[in-house]
């Protein structure tokens, strides 16, 4: 089901692979805050596969200078990751510079509600499915749908997962709110087709 309004890769996330939701959820939350980004269901399985990657790449600990850090640092942005320069006495003892790094790790650590790639909550067992969700219902009303037309639109989005407390109007409002809430906690003014400029809109 779509309209011109509405086109059906602007909220058809039902679409995506399981495997690709994570990936597919922050490009799209990117594109929702301004970077001009093809939709997800339209990019190619090889430009998919590269935004992927991206997404998932990480690390622990690792040394880095500041030249280093501050190139990285714009990488970084929206991804959940952050590159720090760390100064370590090393006389202390590996022990206690352990111990040192993991209550620093525990103190730096941002808030995963308000970085670019979120680890699931308790109890919600596909996070970026959910918040997929959420970004369709969000985009239904910034076009001036309510709750009924929403409701009738994303069925296929709910499924068999469709309860009256998640398709009420209550949650529907929520919804709208935690996606505006989201997007307006991404970096600026890192835009993610700044890393991938071959996958901008012309």
């Amino acid at each position: 089901m779509k309209t011109p309004r509405f086109p059906s890769h602007e909220w058809a996330f039902d679409r995506i692979d399981a495997g690709e939701r994570a990936a597919a959820w922050n490009w799209e939350l990117h594109r929702e805050a301004g970077s001009k980004g093809i939709p997800w269901l339209k990019l190619s399985k090889a430009q998919r596969r590269e935004v992927c990657d991206y997404f998932a790449q990480g690390f622990t600990i690792q040394e880095t200078d500041l030249a280093a850090g501050a190139l990285a640092l714009k990488v970084c942005e929206g991804t959940g990751e952050g590159v720090h320069v760390l100064r370590i006495n090393w006389q202390v003892g590996v022990g206690k510079v352990k111990a040192a790094l993991e209550a620093w790790a525990e103190k730096a650590a941002p808030d995963q509600s308000r970085v670019g790639t979120h680890a699931p909550k308790k109890g919600r067992q596909d996070q970026a499915r959910a918040w997929l969700e959420d970004l369709a219902i969000f985009r239904a009303y910034k076009r001036g749908m309510k709750g009924s037309a929403i409701r009738g639109l994303l069925a296929r989005l709910f499924g068999k997962r469709s309860t009256d407390s998640k398709t009420s109007d209550q949650h529907l409002r929520k919804a709208c709110r935690d996606t505006a809430e989201r997007i307006e906690t991404l970096p600026h003014p890192f835009r993610i087709t700044d890393v991938f400029p071959s996958m901008r809109l012309r």
